[in-house]
C-alpha cells in the first residue's frame, strides 16, 4: 500500500500532480465557453448602447422637423394675413403657432434627453466595461440644439412678448 501515498519531494512536500489530457481538454472547453459567453454579453450591451444612440438621434431629428415646421407655418401664415400679423385660425396668430411648435419641439427633446441619460447610466451600472464610457456625441449635439432652441424661443418671446396674445386688425 505504499503506492497509495502521495509522492513527496526531498523536502517532504508533495509533488504536483500533472493533469491528464482529459482534464486539460475540459479546462480548454470551459475557457472557450466563458470567452464565447463574454463576447455575447459584450455584443448585447453594445447593441443596447447603439439602440439608445439611434433613438436619441431620432428624437433630435423629429424635434428639428417640428421646429422647422413651426417656423415655416409662421412665415406662411404671416404672409397670408399680411404684415399686421392678424388672426390665422380665428383665435391664433402666426407668431403663436410658431412659438407653440418651438415649445413642443424643445419640451419633447428635453424629455427624450432625460430618457437617454437614464438609459445610458443604467448600462454603465450594469456592465463594468462601460463604466468609464464617455457621454455620447448625440447627447452633446442634443444639448447644443436644446440651447439654441431655448435661445430662439426666448428671443422670439421677448421680441413679441408685449403683443403676444392680442388681436391686431
Amino acid at each position: 500500500m505504499a503506492h497509495d501515498l502521495p509522492k513527496t519531494g526531498a523536502d517532504g512536500a508533495p509533488l504536483p500532480v500533472m493533469p491528464s489530457e482529459h482534464d486539460l481538454e475540459k479546462q480548454k472547453e470551459k475557457a472557450e465557453k466563458e470567452a464565447r459567453d463574454f463576447a455575447k454579453e459584450q455584443i448585447t450591451y453594445e447593441r443596447a448602447r447603439i439602440a439608445i444612440e439611434k433613438m436619441q438621434l431620432s428624437w433630435l431629428r423629429k424635434a428639428l422637423i417640428v421646429s422647422a415646421l413651426g417656423m415655416t407655418l409662421y412665415k406662411v401664415f404671416e404672409a397670408e394675413v399680411g404684415r399686421g400679423g392678424g388672426l390665422v385660425l380665428g383665435f391664433l396668430t402666426a407668431r403663436e403657432i410658431g412659438l407653440f411648435m418651438l415649445l413642443v419641439a424643445f419640451v419633447s427633446l428635453a424629455f427624450a434627453t432625460q430618457q437617454h441619460v437614464q438609459a445610458h447610466n443604467k448600462i454603465k451600472v450594469e456592465y463594468e466595461k462601460y463604466a468609464k464610457m464617455p457621454r455620447s456625441l448625440s447627447l452633446y449635439l442634443t444639448y447644443a440644439i436644446l440651447f439654441i432652441g431655448l435661445f430662439l424661443f426666448l428671443a422670439t418671446l421677448s421680441r413679441y412678448g408685449s403683443g403676444m396674445f392680442t388681436t391686431t386688425k
